[in-house]
């Protein structure tokens, strides 16, 4: 995994995500709801790692495991992986279900972050 990309538990998404100031400049988070078994999770994790590079300076990219962590998975209702939320303090702004590819990606981030 690349060291850009925050790993989420239930036990630290409150500090990680909703604590506003551990929010660099108030950038958002694009949190991947994913599982092991998930083909197209899998297939994700490339194209998340690049838009974690591309975009760090405006976004911050996070993975949640939802077998690992169902208190989280339930919170946000997530019924289908990967399920990526779009959030910023504390809000979610946007949902994508399925696999998306990279370009369908950027042009989702680009109506959100400058």
């Amino acid at each position: 995994m690349n060291h850009t990309i925050i790993h989420l538990t239930d036990t630290n998404f409150k500090k990680k995500v909703l604590t506003i100031s551990n929010a660099p400049k108030n950038n958002p988070f694009l949190i991947d709801f994913w599982a092991e078994w998930c083909k197209p999770c899998q297939a994700m994790l490339p194209i998340l790692e690049n838009i974690a590079k591309k975009f760090c300076d405006v976004l911050q990219v996070a993975k949640l495991n939802i077998d690992e962590n169902p208190i989280t998975t339930k919170q946000y209702n997530i019924r289908s992986v990967p399920t990526l939320l779009l959030m910023c303090h504390g809000a979610v702004l946007s949902t994508k279900i399925g696999l998306l590819s990279q370009k369908e990606l950027e042009e989702f981030l680009q109506q959100y972050i400058s």
